[in-house]
């Protein structure tokens, strides 16, 4: 264990650094307003309408994409978009 910490201090660093930055935002809550746009998108993606064709976007698909891919392994929830 003490190799392993060792030869990737650097990347634990930035692991931990980042859970510290998402969870100092996570803890305001859900705005399903607000994210309702990004979790429909990703449900449309998910049941195979293509962005820029079949619905329009105001931000790069690629999030969505990803988003549709973890509503296709956990389901289309608030929690799992979130």
């Amino acid at each position: 264990m003490y190799i392993f910490t060792y030869k990737y201090r650097f990347e634990l660093v930035i692991l931990i650094f980042g859970f510290l930055y998402i969870f100092f935002f996570s803890r305001y809550g859900l705005d399903v307003e607000d994210e309702g746009w990004f979790l429909y998108a990703s449900k449309l993606i998910s049941q195979g309408s293509l962005p820029y064709r079949d619905f329009s976007l105001h931000t790069t698909p690629g999030s969505l994409f990803v988003q549709a891919v973890i509503f296709e392994l956990f389901g289309a929830t608030v929690m799992v978009g979130r």
